[in-house]
């Protein structure tokens, strides 16, 4: 301080106490004080322009003043985060809660009159963030595989893919407390080798910057070296094929599927590059019947290459067939039976399907018979339908007429003594009996036994009573050429 001043408040000073006792007033507050009008001076705030801060940063402004600094504040955004009222004047600034950010710093010195002095602005970046790191496939939770997060061989990571922070200082890859690879530099790639590795696999990359802030990132890959999954399956029967037929093949793999080739005795004769885990391949023309070597071979979506080989048998003949019922059958009733009564195939029968107008049964196993029902058919000519398949696939198409019938024929009596009438010597019984597609037979029963059966008109009979009792029962009973049957009333007689 100057002695100067220091003799000028002392004669102010004994001037007010003068006043005071006097019981008068001081001219001004200000007297005290308004000798010190010089604000302080600040040399150096401690942090220069353009300055990158980081973590805790202790400042050591230079400041002066013609009586003596009393305080020091620091202001970021115009906000205090530090004081100091101790010379030498030492700041803390605490930068922790800006993550990123350009800040305005001004520094203000004080001295014990009030008067002040504000530093210029000078900008600051605070830097308290690490490198932001992305994996090149972005996902880090994958619960199951996929195949941007597949990798065989040797495997470059790009932590740059999708972008990285400038001040990046470097790049830390690790499985579990093994580190694999370090990079330093831009491009930013560390290498991989999964040959030691399979299955779902934890990485872990750490990642800091130029101040040592620093990011860790965890996401679980999978280490795959196997190709997919091949199960072919054959459309009627394991193992038979035929030209031109078809082979589903399901192709399964966590890291996708590349491409599928079907291969005929060791050469390719077809290749599958559609997406999906399911494709159809047609089986080539031109080879022979017989046993034959059958190949699919695969390859998922980095490179892993597997191979499924089986021997199946090729049938390319359609099976030759002997049918029920005949062409031009007179067919009746809920169970008709369509069947095949004897084959010639050399891989064996799988499939067996009839019907009468398109209402159509099935069965796929032996006996080959299914039974088909006529009575929502009027009667009258219908078309009678099989398709035969083998079991590799080759099919055979029967059609044929048959004429349904489910109308019983008409029967009455022609000749026969009266209801209860008294019989003792023979007689005789005659019938007319008729249907629209002609009567297969007629019979006689005695007390509800067939006793006699004629199959030309005009359907004649004899009948001695000494052979059944004293009382006996007569019937005629008629059936139509479909097997439609039909009976007139019984009679009574007695002998």
């Amino acid at each position: 301080m100057r002695p100067g001043n220091i003799t000028s408040r002392r004669g102010s000073a004994v001037l007010v106490a003068m006043l005071a006792a006097a019981g008068l007033h001081a001219p001004a507050a200000h007297a005290a004080t308004g000798e010190d009008t010089v604000a302080p001076t600040i040399t150096d705030i401690g942090l220069a322009a353009g300055t990158a801060a980081n973590g805790t940063v202790t400042l050591r402004p230079v400041v002066s003043d013609d009586v003596a600094v009393t305080r020091v504040h620091l202001q970021v955004n115009g906000w205090v985060v530090a004081t100091s009222e101790t010379a030498p004047f030492t700041l803390t600034w605490d930068t922790r809660p800006r993550r990123n950010d350009d800040v305005h710093v001004t520094l203000t010195a004080y001295d014990a009159a009030g008067n002040a002095t504000t530093s210029d602005v000078a900008i600051v970046h605070v830097d308290n963030d690490a490198p932001w790191l992305v994996f090149p496939w972005i996902m880090t939770g994958a619960s199951s595989q996929r195949p941007a997060m597949s990798f065989t061989g040797v495997t470059p990571i790009d932590f740059a893919k999708h972008g990285l922070a400038a001040d990046t200082a470097g790049i830390e890859l690790s499985i579990g407390s093994t580190v694999i690879g370090t990079a330093t530099a831009a491009p930013w790639i560390i290498n991989w080798d999964t040959s030691t590795y399979d299955g779902p696999t934890a990485l872990t990359v750490r990642g800091w910057d130029h101040f040592g802030n620093t990011m860790t990132l965890r996401g679980t890959v999978w280490a795959d070296h196997t190709g997919p999954a091949i199960t072919p399956e054959f459309h009627w029967s394991p193992n038979f094929i035929r030209a031109g037929g078809p082979i589903p093949v399901q192709v399964t793999d966590g890291a996708g599927v590349r491409k599928t080739e079907l291969l005929v005795n060791g050469t390719v004769v077809a290749t599958d590059t559609t997406p999906g885990q399911y494709r159809t391949f047609t089986w080539p023309r031109g080879i022979p019947n017989g046993p034959a070597t059958m190949t699919v071979r695969a390859e998922d979506g980095i490179g892993n290459i597997s191979e499924h080989t089986q021997t199946v048998t090729v049938d390319n003949d359609k099976p030759v067939l002997t049918l029920t019922p005949a062409n031009g059958a007179l067919v009746r009733g809920k169970a008709l039976p369509a069947a095949i009564t004897s084959y010639q195939d050399a891989t064996g029968i799988s499939l067996l399907e009839a019907g009468i107008d398109d209402h159509n049964a099935y069965t796929n196993r032996a006996p080959w018979r299914v039974t088909l029902d006529t009575t929502p058919r009027y009667d009258g000519r219908h078309t009678l339908t099989f398709r035969v398949v083998d079991r590799a696939g080759n099919q055979t198409y029967v059609s044929r007429t048959v004429t349904v019938d489910n109308t019983a024929p008409a029967i009455r009596y022609r000749q026969a003594p009266k209801n209860k009438a008294k019989v003792s010597k023979t007689f005789k019984v005659t019938s007319e009996a008729t249907d629209r597609y002609g009567i297969a037979r007629v019979q006689l029963l005695v007390n509800g036994k067939v006793v006699a059966t004629d199959t030309k008109a005009a359907y004649a009979f004899t009948v001695n009573p000494k052979k059944y009792g004293k009382k006996y029962t007569v019937q005629l009973r008629a059936y139509d050429k479909a097997g439609n049957v039909k009976y007139t009333g019984k009679r009574t007689y007695r002998r």
